[in-house]
């Protein structure tokens, strides 16, 4: 990535939003500013096409790994047969 140009400017956010946001980029080790501009950039990808996949399953929709063992998981219950509801 080249030089990025920034834009400075003031937003205002509700406080319990900020607080979710300070304390997810803290636990991320990221800083602040990195984590509203990498959450901005998501979004705009995201509302720029519709995604089936995202919109069905949510932030696992990038990892089809994750999305196959849930389902995996889903059709190996399936499989078990529960004697007593079938009485």
């Amino acid at each position: 990535m080249g030089i990025m140009k920034l834009m400075k400017t003031t937003v205002e956010i509700p406080d319990h939003v900020y607080r979710e946001a300070k304390s997810t980029a803290a636990r991320l080790g990221i800083p602040f500013r990195a984590f509203l501009i990498e959450a901005l950039e998501r979004q705009l990808s995201h509302t720029s096409k519709y995604d089936p996949m995202a919109d069905f399953f949510g932030v696992f929709a990038g990892e089809p790994e994750t999305i196959y063992a849930v389902d995996r998981a889903i059709d190996a219950d399936l499989e078990r047969v529960d004697p007593d509801e079938w009485r």
